[in-house]
């Protein structure tokens, strides 16, 4: 009964981890996004300048 429950514990943390991790992927990849973003636009503006 208790290893069934230890697992199931397991299981949650394990799926609360892999959520955070995703939120942090995703976060990286957005900030990455914005940064070539904002490189492309001051590059164009040096540009133009």
């Amino acid at each position: 009964m208790s290893r069934l429950f230890n697992l199931k514990i397991r299981q949650v943390q394990v799926m609360f981890l892999d959520r955070k991790v995703r939120c942090i992927a995703m976060g990286l990849c957005v900030l990455s996004d914005l940064i070539v973003c904002s490189l492309k636009s001051s590059a164009i503006q040096i540009k133009i300048g």
